[in-house]
């Protein structure tokens, strides 16, 4: 029997290591087809993994054919001839971490990461209790499908903004799926807006403090919230709080400032707000 042209060597080994992962042997075309971008991994990231396997194979290529039949197969390295494949979810297109070191081929580019699961650019998902879009790689809120850009029914135009306060206690999930029920988000305003917020307060003297839109030690806008916003004694929770203005005593003139607050806590009311 005549020995096997070279050319083909690499099919049979692609062949027999695809018999071990129980995969189908793919199309010439799925095989072309398959793009799997550059980015660098941190060890941390690996180490990680709750699903890992590892081939010693011929070539790069072969390591992505074997990545690309294995569907839990997010992320690939390949060094000498090892082949590792990982479930991790790495975005190409995102600034690698001062750890990251390790070169790795990533099924993603541009995607958002959330909870571990990659979402595609302009995918629609509800985000902290609110309408969202994954764009270029950031989940935002979706306010174009949520959100009234008109000042009527129980909101009111004042310095701060198109604003209503729901004087019912509610958590802070639920008071913005409240807002959204009337086509508004949780306020927010910018770091020049924050003292005609202030004065809003002042002069309707909530007694329980007011959920406002701060999650994270940062507006919904992305804004991280100024240290002179914060209560001199705050931020001092888990950086996963939410945020309810509030103040210990206005009649002695003290200042409405933003106190972080497990987002569970059902005491407070909610500050609605169209943009």
């Amino acid at each position: 029997m005549s020995p096997l042209p070279p050319s083909l060597q690499p099919l049979l080994e692609l062949l027999a290591l695809l018999a071990l992962l129980g995969a189908t042997p793919p199309a010439t075309a799925e095989m072309s087809q398959a793009v799997w971008h550059r980015a660098l991994v941190s060890q941390a990231q690996l180490d990680a993994a709750a699903t890992s396997e590892s081939f010693q194979v011929s070539d790069e290529i072969l390591c992505a054919a074997l990545a690309n039949n294995a569907p839990w197969c997010h992320l690939l390295t390949y060094e000498g001839t090892t082949c590792v494949l990982y479930d991790v979810v790495v975005d190409s297109v995102d600034a690698a971490a001062p750890d990251a070191t390790i070169p790795c081929r990533t099924r993603h580019r541009n995607v958002c990461i959330v909870e571990g699961a990659p979402l595609p650019h302009g995918a629609k998902l509800v985000h902290d209790c609110f309408p969202s879009l994954c764009w270029n790689r950031a989940i935002i809120p979706n306010h174009d499908d949520a959100v009234s850009s008109t000042c009527d029914g129980p909101f009111s135009q004042t310095s701060s903004g198109c604003i209503y306060l729901y004087k019912q206690p509610t958590d802070w999930c639920k008071a913005r799926e409240y807002c959204l029920s009337l086509q508004s988000d949780l306020a927010i305003v910018s770091s020049e807006g924050f003292a005609a917020l202030q004065e809003y307060f002042a002069a309707e003297t909530p007694a329980e403090g007011v959920w406002v839109g701060v999650k994270r030690r940062k507006w919904l806008d992305g804004r991280a919230v100024a240290q002179e916003e914060w209560h001199s004694s705050e931020p001092n929770g888990n950086v996963e709080s939410c945020a309810r203005m509030f103040t210990h005593n206005v009649q002695k003139g003290d200042k409405y400032q933003l106190y972080d607050r497990t987002c569970s806590v059902d005491s407070y009311f909610s500050l609605c707000m169209r943009q």
